[in-house]
């Protein structure tokens, strides 16, 4: 049985690759932080994409973060990776794809919840709807 996590890879994955980007799986190389994929458009339109994706059965939550996945600054926490991909995966169906830009996260640096993990602010888990893409 393939875990869940790799299942939210394999969809971005295929997703980045659809938009002409290629794809490198960057979560061993301590130089990325612990994020999981590195997405660059070879023809340098776009800036590079450092992916953190997170999977779940659920369709209007995200996993909880891991606290080396966020900076603690003197404004709150702020995410390291340039955008998080959640990925809800259905027993049956089509997955929903929400890609969040950095920004949005960072919106809600004072209210994440720094526990064992990084529980993402309530704001956040509220919109997942408006970061959904199509997928083909």
């Amino acid at each position: 049985m393939v875990s869940l996590q790799v299942e939210g890879l394999k969809v971005v994955i295929e997703y980045e690759q659809k938009q002409g980007r290629t794809v490198f799986d960057v979560h061993s190389d301590k130089t990325y932080g612990g994020m999981d994929l590195l997405s660059v458009d070879l023809k340098g339109k776009e800036l590079p994409r450092l992916i953190e994706v997170k999977a779940s059965k659920s369709e209007d939550s995200i996993p909880d973060c891991y606290n080396s996945e966020f900076i603690e600054s003197f404004s709150g926490l702020r995410f390291r990776a340039t955008h998080l991909y959640a990925v809800n995966i259905k027993e049956a169906g089509k997955p929903k794809l929400a890609i969040i830009p950095k920004k949005e996260i960072d919106k809600y640096a004072r209210e994440h919840i720094k526990l064992t993990n990084i529980r993402l602010a309530r704001g956040i888990t509220k919109r997942i709807k408006e970061f959904r893409v199509k997928l083909a």
